[in-house]
């Protein structure tokens, strides 16, 4: 599998280019390449992308409002006004582009919570219109996820004769408000059938049982 990391408009309409000129799309489409944040494809480049069958993995954590010097937004510091276009999500989805989440991080701090990133997705307070559904948003970080390391016929959903990948959480995210879900915290763990982690009532298992 191909994976490249994509953040500039200029930097994916190189990717486009070079892409068009290396290989027709229904090559691109078999390989399945995976981009990395992606946020400077937006307006007629989704189209372009969704031809060649890419998937793109973002992290909504860097929708942020961060500020730097001079009152400014992160964004509007590096793109000025094509910040407005830069980091769509929604309009992805609506082309057809398979969607991932992840954390960009390794550390485990608040950067590395999803649920957090399901909340930005699901309201996305600096482009409301690209905002999606606690739905979709939780399917970017299960099956989107999967599908993004070619794994979905594997794990990524709650299936029959599929790897056994689950949590019981805190509280019910696709109900809860919207605010509260970063607190949101997992009681027990499972990855491929094995209890990885256990908390509150189900405190009393433990790893391997």
């Amino acid at each position: 599998q191909v994976a490249l990391h994509a953040v500039g408009d200029a930097e994916a309409e190189m990717l486009l280019r070079v892409m068009s000129e290396m290989a027709p799309a229904e090559r691109w489409r078999s390989l399945r390449v995976r981009i990395e944040h992606g946020d400077g494809i937006y307006g007629v480049r989704i189209a372009r992308m969704a031809a060649l069958g890419v998937v793109i993995v973002q992290q909504p954590i860097h929708f942020g409002e961060l500020k730097v010097e001079g009152g400014r937004s992160l964004q509007d510091a590096r793109w000025g006004d094509r910040a407005k276009r830069f980091l769509p999500l929604r309009s992805l989805l609506d082309a057809g582009i398979p969607l991932a989440f992840s954390s960009d991080s390794l550390n485990a701090d608040d950067t590395a919570n999803p649920f957090l990133n399901i909340m930005i997705a699901a309201s996305y307070p600096r482009r409301p219109d690209q905002a999606i559904t606690r739905e979709q948003a939780l399917t970017a970080y299960t099956a989107g996820g999967a599908y993004a390391e070619r794994e979905e016929a594997r794990k990524g959903k709650i299936v029959d004769g599929m790897a056994a990948d689950f949590a019981v959480l805190s509280q019910d995210i696709l109900t809860a408000p919207l605010e509260a879900l970063p607190g949101t915290t997992s009681l027990l763990t499972v990855v491929d059938g094995t209890i990885v982690y256990s908390s509150g009532p189900f405190a009393a298992l433990h790893a391997g049982s």
